[in-house]
């Protein structure tokens, strides 16, 4: 179910690879980030099964290689879909209701909500109003409408140079993948998060199904791609 990445020779490339580890602590509503040398098992260890798939899809997956969803919808979508009785939905509330803003209702949900970069320590004096306008007056100039995609891209970037300070990266160090810990706790490592990892990925297969004629029995039967 996960995905292989291949593990590249630093000697080779001149560049680490990593897995960034980014830690709610829901106590004092900050954010840190940790890094670890990808290997071999890591893809199976965060249990990187890929993003969602579509392009209209709600990211959910808190193990990612776009920091862009990571700090806009993840958290977000990933709530909308645990059950209400989830722990781990609680957690996310916390997260959600301490650490997060959102640009106006102009934008729309799958763009609007993102990390309050100036409570997280971040960017002081973060305004993600005053970012909506400027982008807006920006598009405007060019006769053209506001890409919302735009403002999580300029949230990014902004996390992203952070990140790399903090942790002291070359600009050539190649950061892999991302995945969300709440104080102790991975999100990958919950059973209700699995679950519905284990859902997504088998409506996945169903839906790919289609009608073939059985190799022993010859007869006509909906088959998965795996039985060919």
């Amino acid at each position: 179910m996960t995905i292989d990445i291949e593990v590249k020779d630093k000697e080779k490339t001149g560049h680490e690879q990593l897995v960034v580890i980014v830690k709610f602590d829901t106590t004092n509503c900050t954010v840190s980030f940790k890094p670890q040398k990808l290997n071999e098992n890591s893809p199976k260890r965060f249990l990187w099964v890929g993003n969602a798939s579509g392009p209209s899809s709600f990211q959910w997956l808190a193990t990612t290689n776009n920091l862009g969803f990571l700090c806009s919808q993840t958290i977000p979508s990933l709530y909308d879909r645990l059950d209400e009785k989830s722990p781990l939905k609680q957690k996310i509330r916390n997260i959600i209701e301490k650490c997060y803003t959102s640009f106006s209702e102009d934008i729309s949900k799958r763009y609007r909500f993102i990390w309050d970069l100036d409570k997280l320590g971040i960017k002081e004096g973060f305004n993600p109003l005053e970012l909506e306008e400027a982008l807006k007056a920006e598009s405007e100039k060019r006769n053209a409408k506001l890409k919302e995609q735009k403002l999580v891209a300029e949230v990014s970037k902004i996390v992203d140079e952070y990140i790399r300070k903090q942790l002291f990266l070359d600009k050539n160090d190649e950061i892999v993948l991302y995945t969300i810990k709440i104080d102790e706790n991975f999100i990958c490592d919950d059973d209700d998060y699995k679950d519905l990892i284990y859902q997504d990925k088998v409506g996945e297969i169903f839906e790919e199904s289609k009608e073939a004629i059985c190799s022993v029995c010859g007869r006509k039967q909906i088959s998965t791609p795996e039985t060919f």
